[in-house]
């Protein structure tokens, strides 16, 4: 479970890079590159039973949070030049909340292939940026020393069982 959840959230970080149409190595244009994330429709809306993708044991799942610190955001090239980097700013996310979220955007980047994009999953801080969440997941976050924090409660007929599971390191 844990590596399709781990799967969804890198699937969910997504780099845009908008250029101008003509050659970018003989032009030396610009472009911007933007990072956002979103839950998907099963940390958005819950894992259904049964069906494509579901429990075929009949249990569904609801989560109430899904919390992930972004940190270390960092647009490099082949050579690993660094182009743009988060630097040591950290963001929380909840992606139980429905959409696109934006994390962070990148003006004027010269235009060139930058194959190395990375980002971590690091430990939140009280100088951790809000992007989606309350204040109330950031002391959390920083009282537990996590880095992701999932809640919901799985339900099979009459039975449910709640689960709050946070990773630190």
């Amino acid at each position: 479970m844990l590596n399709r959840l781990s799967g969804a959230l890198l699937l969910s970080l997504v780099l845009a890079t908008a250029c101008d149409d003509s050659d970018p190595a003989s032009a030396g244009g610009e472009g911007t590159s933007a990072f956002t994330t979103w839950g998907e429709e099963y940390i958005e809306e819950g894992i259904p039973a049964g069906g494509d993708g579901g429990f075929v044991d009949g249990w569904t799942v609801k989560y109430s949070k899904f919390l992930f610190v972004f940190g270390g955001i960092t647009v490099s090239d082949q050579s690993g030049a660094v182009a743009a980097s988060l630097g040591t700013d950290t963001l929380l996310v909840d992606n139980v909340k429905a959409g696109k979220k934006a994390l962070v955007s990148f003006p004027s980047l010269p235009a060139r292939a930058y194959d190395r994009v990375s980002y971590r999953s690091v430990p939140a801080t009280a100088a951790t940026k809000i992007v989606a969440g309350d204040q109330a997941d950031l002391d959390l976050m920083v009282a537990g020393g996590y880095r992701i924090y999932v809640e919901g409660t799985a339900t099979n007929g009459g039975v449910s069982k709640s689960f709050r599971w946070g990773f630190t390191g």
